[in-house]
């Protein structure tokens, strides 16, 4: 198991732990809340600082009915550190990898994830918010990767305004304005 500061994973409920004291993981919660004043919600304020760069970097606020932004540490759990040296080796090599190509646990995954995108059928439709600190542009590129490999495809890509990462999916209107766009798709590929 690897670890990052000694923690094996981040958690967004650290900031509420019961009892006396401050572990680790609360002392870490604490001193991230320090860098984020756009709300008094320690889960918030953790889960940008483990999944992206914003203020907050997973969805608006103003697009979360407020129980479900309190309820941001039961939505969310922890994650661990190995998911963030996989993403960060996808970077270094700029494509996506298998995180441990050695390990034969994962000898049926291609070592590099777009090998075979070519045979890809399935209609995917890529959505993300135009406010997405998460992965940023990440869904638009995809497509465009996607396409270069596999022309004859049913890959597209919406973006949605004034959203974020999440939001898209849990926003209090996200019935009316982002479904619609899912509807819309099945429909045109339905068989």
């Amino acid at each position: 198991m690897t670890y990052i500061l000694r923690f094996p994973n981040l958690n967004p409920r650290w900031g509420t732990l019961p009892g006396p004291g401050l572990p680790q993981g609360k002392l870490l919660a604490k001193v991230v809340s320090l860098f984020h004043k756009e709300c008094d919600v320690s889960a918030c304020h953790m889960t940008s600082f483990m999944w992206g760069n914003g203020h907050p970097a997973v969805w608006q606020h103003e697009n979360l009915e407020e129980v479900t932004h309190q309820r941001t540490g039961d939505l969310f759990g922890a994650v661990s550190v190995n998911y963030f040296r996989h993403i960060a080796k996808c970077v270094k090599t700029d494509t996506i990898v298998k995180f441990q190509p050695e390990n034969p646990l994962y000898d049926s995954l291609p070592d590099k994830y777009l090998d075979d995108a070519n045979r890809i059928e399935t209609p995917i439709l890529f959505v993300s918010g135009d406010q997405n600190h998460v992965f940023p542009g990440a869904n638009k590129t995809t497509v465009e990767v996607l396409d270069r490999l596999h022309p004859d495809n049913n890959f597209e890509f919406q973006s949605i305004p004034d959203y974020g990462h999440q939001d898209p999916f849990m926003g209090k209107d996200a019935a009316k304005d982002v479904f619609p766009s899912f509807l819309r798709f099945l429909q045109k590929h339905s068989s």
